[in-house]
């Protein structure tokens, strides 16, 4: 994605922020907050484990030769 596109994008979401900060009560807000942060949270993750795979993919490497590693890891 484009930097100018970024900033574009950006933009648009802090001015849709504002919009519905005063259209939604501050508790409907709140949730909305909490909703997007999640939502951006397991978008940032799922994208990083697609970089993982790709930059595996692209060494050579087997993604079963580190799975005992990520057990161990996340334990």
């Amino acid at each position: 994605m484009g930097f100018a596109l970024r900033i574009t994008n950006s933009a648009l979401g802090f001015i849709w922020t504002i919009i519905l900060g005063r259209l939604l009560a501050p508790h409907d807000l709140g949730l909305l907050g909490i909703a997007m942060v999640s939502k951006a949270t397991l978008e940032t993750f799922s994208q990083a484990k697609n970089q993982v795979g790709i930059y595996f993919h692209k060494v050579g490497v087997k993604i079963e030769d580190y799975e005992f590693g990520m057990k161990v890891a996340s334990a």
